[in-house]
């Protein structure tokens, strides 16, 4: 009985792992989509301020818009690094999360053969 119990609590553990996991994973594709959106606003950023330069606007002009184009373009690729290091930070939890529900299937696996062997004693 005492085993039967560590294993539901088993389970259960390996359930709400998987439910951590399901959350890590929808949480990583939300952080790509926003990578790409930025990615994307950074490249119409940079397309835009090669529009102007190429309508003639004036050299003081060009040189206000390029400099907050470029300023932009820093904050957006600062955002950009900063989601790519969340990203990375939850694949490698979501891996630790994968490794913790393999252990616990290896054990709880275990528990199961050695509680079979038990049986056929």
């Amino acid at each position: 009985r005492l085993v039967a119990g560590e294993l539901e609590l088993l389970k259960g553990r390996l359930q709400a792992l998987a439910g951590d996991k399901a959350t890590a994973e929808e949480r990583a594709e939300a952080s790509q989509a926003r990578l790409l959106e930025q990615a994307e606003e950074l490249e119409a950023l940079r397309a835009q301020l090669q529009a102007e330069a190429a309508r003639g606007a004036s050299q003081e002009e060009e040189v206000a818009r390029a400099a907050e184009g470029e300023r932009r373009a820093a904050e957006l690729q600062a955002q950009l690094d900063h989601l790519s290091g969340e990203l990375s930070g939850k694949e490698a939890a979501l891996e630790g999360l994968r490794a913790e529900v393999v252990k616990e299937r290896e054990q709880s696996e275990a528990g199961d053969a050695g509680q079979r062997v038990a049986v056929q004693r």
